[in-house]
């Protein structure tokens, strides 16, 4: 009886020290969570403004701390022209926002969306759809002002750096007709296509017959001679660098 007597003294002890071990860890957790919730996070720079998240809210503010704007979606981002920024507008669609103001200064029609703000244009991608169910992707470009640009090409992919816009350009196809991609199917019959670099005047500089999959500086990446592997070619000279094995 003493045995099992002092068994069950032990026992209780043990518990009770694991139950205050855990009460201090978890309020250790709880802590340490609180203050990563509560730390600043830079998501962008931009001028002399910073969006920072605190506090699950996003803000753009001064470099001295002043908060000009609250953002209203979870992943707003600064648009090339100072002032700008890209996020949810109090209509539920993602748009243009003045954060100086407030003012929503431009939200894509219908149900097109904004898919990027590259080389002084806005990539605005939409699907012309085939039926209620299936559709095609493309994309086309407004200018700074929000108007249409390039004379209404449209691209099948599309990608640019702060001095270019560059992809699959539609050959047949522009803003006017794009209901014609609807004609197309995914196993063929295909648009035609043009690989291109346009620069920030909407001036074709460069095509190729080969996919264009990123650029660095004034050079493009596409497949190399060798299986598998990556070249960079100068799009004003036609010098080239081998890239390795890695498309990105």
């Amino acid at each position: 009886m003493a045995f099992e007597s002092k068994y069950i003294k032990i026992t209780i002890s043990l518990v009770i020290v694991l139950i205050a071990v855990f009460f201090v860890m978890g309020n250790s957790l709880e802590i340490n969570l609180q203050k990563e919730a509560s730390k600043e996070k830079i998501f962008g720079e931009k001028g002399e403004y910073l969006i920072v998240g605190k506090d699950h809210q996003i803000t753009v503010q001064t470099k001295d701390g002043e908060v000009v704007y609250t953002a209203i979606g979870s992943s707003p981002y600064f648009a090339e022209k100072e002032g700008y920024i890209v996020d949810k507008t109090p209509i539920g669609k993602v748009g243009v926002v003045n954060f100086l103001t407030g003012e929503t200064v431009f939200v894509p029609e219908g149900d097109d969306t904004i898919f990027a703000n590259k080389a002084g244009f806005w990539i605005i991608e939409t699907i012309v759809r085939r039926d209620e169910v299936a559709g095609t992707y493309a994309w086309y470009v407004l200018d700074e002002n929000f108007e249409l640009a390039m004379d209404g090409r449209m691209f099948t992919a599309v990608d640019g750096t702060d001095k270019y816009i560059y992809g699959q350009m539609l050959v047949n196809e522009n803003y006017y007709n794009k209901e014609n991609l609807a004609n197309y199917e995914t196993f063929g019959p295909h648009a035609e296509i043009k690989n291109c670099v346009i620069d920030r005047s909407g001036e074709i500089v460069y095509t190729s017959d080969k996919h264009i999959y990123s650029m660095d500086g004034d050079r493009v990446k596409v497949d190399s001679e060798r299986s598998g592997r990556y070249k960079y070619v100068d799009i004003y000279t036609g010098e080239t660098e081998d890239a390795g094995y890695d498309s990105d």
